[in-house]
């Protein structure tokens, strides 16, 4: 983990280097080359756990869509016999010693969505009658112990993608009073404070290494609930909570960007800004009446996509130069 963390920090410290030395401009691309471009280690891990997590989600598949093809010809026990015993089977195998540590974390995801599954057929046999969320806060508890101790990035997301899940079933079935942008910025805070909590962790724990896709992916669902949540907002005027959200998504914009230009990370750079080019373009669209309209917002998009690509061409050129 610690090497990880190193080469991760050696980005911002080549560009430290290049500020305040001497050193000639092709020794630096040479180092860039050799220490922050993937190299093909890099890319045969990825690709490796890619398919690792592959194949355990089509097995996973292939389970489902045996119980659903023979579900008439299967008794009771065997439903239930069949799913436990694979399960049972997956997760001690993923727990012996001897197997590597990739193969065991992906195992543990494996069994992580087997448990799904079980809850579902336990379901679906006796019709239990419960909502739909309480199948999946059941499903984030019974894991949450494999999450915690495995600290596998994939299943990590597995986890939060559970846990909105059932926040998304639970508006839907018990909190139908809340209002309609209250559930998007529910998600969108519990999203940027995973991404806050992770960057936190990266800047004062020196041994923990969180990878970039994971922050990456998490930082997309959050911009998606805010972008939205304010179009909605915008089209249903304004609505009383909308201001809570509307500023709170100001505040982490704000926060993104200048990450993202401290950093200097064009995904930051890039998200954000399109995400304020598709809000402005609701407002023009909201206030805006008329054939007219269409052109206004079609020439905004235009130059406001340009702008950022420029922006973002300049900032990979000063980069790398």
């Amino acid at each position: 983990h610690t090497k990880k963390l190193k080469n991760a920090n050696q980005r911002e410290n080549i560009h430290v280097l290049a500020r305040y030395s001497d050193v000639s401009k092709e020794t630096l691309r040479t180092v860039f080359k050799r220490r922050v471009y993937p190299d093909q280690h890099v890319w045969h891990d990825f690709l490796r756990l890619f398919f690792l997590c592959l194949g355990i989600g089509f097995t996973v598949s292939a389970v489902v869509f045996f119980f659903a093809y023979n579900w008439a010809d299967l008794s009771k026990f065997w439903k239930l016999g069949l799913l436990q015993g694979l399960l049972f089977g997956t997760t001690i195998y993923a727990v012996w010693p001897k197997v590597p540590s990739l193969t065991r974390n992906v195992l543990l995801m494996g069994s992580a969505l087997l448990v799904g599954v079980l809850f579902a057929v336990f379901g679906q046999i006796y019709q239990t009658g419960a909502n739909a969320y309480d199948f999946f806060l059941a499903w984030c508890l019974c894991i949450s112990i494999w999450v915690f101790v495995a600290n596998f990035p994939p299943l990590w997301l597995l986890y939060i993608l559970l846990i909105s899940t059932t926040i998304v079933l639970y508006e839907q079935q018990v909190a139908r009073h809340w209002a309609s942008s209250t559930l998007l910025h529910l998600l969108f805070l519990l999203h940027t404070g995973i991404v806050f909590f992770c960057i936190g962790i990266q800047r004062y724990d020196k041994i923990r290494y969180i990878p970039t896709y994971f922050l990456n992916i998490v930082a997309l669902s959050a911009v998606a609930c805010s972008t939205i949540g304010v179009v909605g907002g915008i089209f249903r005027s304004y609505q009383a909570p909308f201001g809570y959200f509307l500023f709170s998504t100001a505040v982490v914009y704000s926060a993104g960007l200048w990450y993202g230009i401290r950093k200097r990370s064009t995904f930051y750079l890039a998200l954000i800004p399109f995400s304020i080019i598709i809000m402005l373009s609701a407002c023009i669209m909201d206030i805006w009446d008329g054939q007219a309209m269409f052109d206004v917002v079609g020439i905004f998009i235009v130059l406001g996509v340009t702008i950022v690509i420029k922006n973002l061409l300049h900032l990979s050129n000063k980069t790398r130069s």
